[in-house]
């Protein structure tokens, strides 16, 4: 902003610069940036997200109207939403794995407690477990040998792995509650809420396509619709989860740890 200045006697005239405090930027800095690139990822990994969905359920369709798919089977089973090796797992495992990234950056960050440290890194563990897990699916690989450990064989814990999940998951709650307490409200709003979509998904629905499996009997269930549309909504729910998630642990860092923040918009 300009100023002008001159003297009563003297018809020269300055001009000087008025500065507005650098704090005024660095506030709305703090404030406008880390959201609207939390709100840049989060919309480039929902369209990211609907297009793989529906990619697969058009592929589904069209297998299901000509089952040799017009010779293109094998490439429309890629776009599948269920099983290892595909593009949805490997998508999958990558937002996983960005997690487990984003996570160990902020346990690293100096503004974090020695407490809450390890709470994260316990985190990042998790989360990069669960980003191997998501491509090479070793949870399904312990269905039959659960079910016969712990005699299961109808029932939404037909898919026996869910079992032993629910009891780490009530476990894991009673260990994480204090630390998510003490986040800042809307990040912890997110953490919880994907947390709820993540756990929907792959715990959720899974028992549900659990259940619809094992009232098949002995018919093939992946070739039903209705199984197709259960898994189709478990891992959106999954990668919905998993983006709501980092977005929330994108915006935490940024904004309180290496801004300094006392307060975050919602998230």
């Amino acid at each position: 902003m300009l100023q002008q200045k001159g003297s009563g006697s003297s018809s020269r005239q300055r001009f000087v610069v008025m500065e507005v405090p650098y704090t005024q930027f660095a506030a709305a800095e703090r404030f406008l940036l880390p959201r609207a690139r939390a709100r840049t990822v989060r919309t480039v990994h929902f369209c990211m997200i609907a297009g793989l969905v529906l990619a697969s359920s058009l592929g589904q369709l069209v297998l299901a109207l000509r089952p040799d798919g017009y010779g293109l089977r094998g490439l429309l089973f890629q776009f599948y939403v269920d099983g290892e090796f595909r593009l949805p797992a490997f998508y999958s495992s990558f937002l996983l794995a960005c997690c487990a990234w984003l996570l160990y950056r902020v346990s690293t960050e100096p503004a974090v407690t020695k407490v809450d440290r390890r709470y994260w890194l316990s985190l990042a563990f998790g989360f990069a477990l669960l980003a191997i897990d998501e491509l090479f699916a070793f949870h399904e690989r312990s269905i039959t040998p659960l079910q016969s450990v712990l005699d299961i064989d109808s029932g939404v814990l037909f898919y026996a792995w869910v079992a032993p999940a629910l009891v780490l998951i009530v476990g894991l709650a009673a260990v994480y509650t204090r630390f998510v307490w003490r986040l800042p409200p809307p990040v912890r709003l997110g953490v919880i809420v994907g947390g709820c979509f993540y756990l929907g998904g792959a715990i959720g629905f899974e028992m549900l396509s659990g259940a619809f499996d094992a009232a098949q009997g002995s018919a093939n269930p992946r070739e039903h619709v209705g199984y197709q549309v259960l898994v189709t909504v478990e891992e959106s729910l999954e990668m919905v989860g998993a983006v709501i998630f980092l977005t929330t642990v994108l915006v935490f860092r940024d904004r309180f740890l290496n801004r300094g923040a006392t307060s975050a918009p919602a998230v």
